[in-house]
């Protein structure tokens, strides 16, 4: 095995199993290149044998078919954290149950007792979900619009989060491999936020939900969207990223009509394709006007309140478009038209954004 893009063969490969899918990764150690292929994706044979190239020739001639079938034996010699089962292991094998907490992902109180009970043999463990617990509440408290992480927690996290995310941190996809943003981010000491592929999000055998209060969720394109939009797991989140995948007015309607967002209060749709007819569907929907943030820049239609800035970023002067004006004159209304031009609140802190008047 080679990198495809320096030759070396310093190399690490990990599969995962989720559900009826494989995930297959490879990182080169010499150069840093991150990709990964799930075994249904079409191209997956092609992708292979870049990898593989250099193994045997046999390999590098083989079909795309036959390539697919033995990349599961190949990936055998190269598994980490994964069980007989094929599903990831989490390495706090001896922690608390950590159900109370996803039952109630809104209250501290099953966090706080899941430190206690880590206390005695992972100290650094228990630290850490009461530093970002506190910090929390002080935040909430204070009206922060972004989290403010103190060094010791910092350190805590750099040291020890890819462990303490277990078996989570591979349905997580990374923007880059530089290890800033390795697809997943802790809340209140667990890890919350993901981003990850629709069918990970909708199919039940991924068991995502069942290993960390996942209330945030980054969608990418590498999966049937569609479905997604549908999906009863949407009524866990508090945010979601929906921006840039080529959503359409239909999707927009679906979204409307059957997304289940009864807890959401941030929700991206930047950069899509909805026009007129999905915005009407959006804001004809009592649980998407209701949610405090909805941003919908850079569609062919945006209701909310457009601003002229000067030079130095400062509001010359702010309209309501008229599509923006007919839903309010029909609807009341809609706070999240009146977003702020300039510093608005996280995915983790919206419940503090202010409106401009």
């Amino acid at each position: 095995m080679a990198c495809p893009r320096c030759s070396n063969s310093d190399i690490t490969g990990k599969k995962f199993g989720f559900g009826d899918v494989t995930l297959y990764e490879f990182l080169c150690k010499h150069c840093d290149l991150f990709e990964y292929k799930k075994s249904t994706d079409p191209d997956f044979g092609d992708w292979y044998r870049r990898w593989q190239a250099s193994a045997t020739a046999t390999t590098a001639a083989a079909p795309a078919a036959t390539t697919a079938a033995a990349a599961a034996s190949v990936a055998e010699d190269e598994d980490e954290g994964e069980d007989e089962d094929n599903e990831p292991l989490d390495p706090d094998a001896k922690a608390p149950d950590i159900r109370p907490v996803i039952a109630a992902p809104q209250d501290d109180g099953p966090r706080l007792v899941y430190a206690d009970q880590m206390a005695p043999y992972r100290s650094e463990r228990a630290e850490f979900i009461r530093l970002q617990v506190a910090r929390s509440a002080a935040e909430r408290a204070n009206g922060a619009f972004i989290g403010a992480p103190s060094s010791r927690e910092s350190e805590l996290r750099q040291r020890f989060g890819k462990e303490w995310a277990g078996a989570v941190s591979a349905y997580g996809r990374p923007i880059t491999s530089d290890g800033r943003y390795r697809g997943w981010e802790f809340e209140r000491g667990f890890v919350a936020q993901i981003r990850t592929d629709p069918d990970i999000v909708i199919d039940r055998k991924s068991r995502l939900f069942e290993l960390a209060p996942i209330e945030h969720v980054d969608v990418t394109s590498d999966g049937p969207v569609r479905a997604l939009l549908r999906s009863p797991n949407l009524a866990r989140l508090r945010s979601l990223d929906l921006g840039g995948l080529g959503l359409n007015d239909d999707d927009a309607r679906v979204l409307a009509a059957e997304g289940q967002l009864t807890r959401c209060e941030w929700l991206d749709l930047r950069g899509n394709m909805i026009g007129p007819v999905g915005v009407a569907a959006l804001v004809a929907s009592p649980l998407i006007r209701a949610i405090p943030m909805v941003m919908l820049d850079g569609n062919p239609s945006d209701p909310a309140v457009q601003y002229n800035l000067d030079y130095d970023g400062s509001v010359m002067d702010l309209y309501l478009p008229p599509e923006g004006q007919e839903a309010e004159a029909r609807y009341g209304r809609i706070n999240w038209f009146h977003l702020p031009a300039g510093r608005r609140p996280d995915r983790f802190h919206a419940r503090a954004v202010r409106y401009e008047d």
